[in-house]
């Protein structure tokens, strides 16, 4: 993902941006958002910055939390998260892997996937049917995991992403 401030004349307000400056009424890399905002890339198509009422998101979107996705991947591409949105962890125990959800407390842990420093916030139980919510209810960097097997679906660098909520263009 990245971040650009200036007009975009060809969709204002989209988020179509990338790192940096760009020059007035062009769409180059850092061009796009709008006259006084900014822009993430990265998301959905039909995506629309300018709302207040928080979404539910499907960690991993159709493949949910499973091993063998790249959450870091799936995070930077969902980007940008906002203030109150709800991460949704769907999972079915035990189909073939275990899974959980952890909040780990700092960058060093999350990059040793250290979870015996985290904090459990779902049972391997908690991500059949409807999932397991939670909430981004404060604009600081969430370091997640999955937990199981002393954090070995973490380690091989797949079941973690870090996500920033921020607050929603008004």
């Amino acid at each position: 993902w990245g971040w650009g401030w200036g007009p975009n004349t060809q969709n204002p307000g989209s988020g179509n941006s990338g790192s940096g400056w760009g020059p007035k009424n062009t769409n180059n890399s850092g061009s796009g958002g709008s006259d006084l905002g900014w822009g993430w890339g990265g998301h959905s198509k039909g995506y629309n910055a300018t709302y207040n009422a928080p979404r539910k998101i499907i960690v991993g979107g159709d493949k949910e939390w499973t091993y063998g996705v790249n959450y870091s991947d799936w995070a930077s591409k969902t980007a940008p998260f906002f203030l109150n949105d709800i991460l949704v962890f769907k999972y079915n125990p035990p189909a073939p892997f275990t899974h959980s959800v952890y909040l780990l407390p700092n960058p060093l842990s999350y990059e040793k996937c250290d979870v015996k420093k985290g904090k459990m916030l779902a049972s391997p139980k908690q991500g059949a049917g409807n999932g397991f919510e939670f909430v981004l209810t404060k604009m600081k960097p969430y370091y997640i995991s999955c937990g199981e097997h002393d954090g070995a679906h973490c380690s091989n660098g797949t079941m973690k992403f870090t996500v920033m909520p921020i607050l929603p263009r008004w």
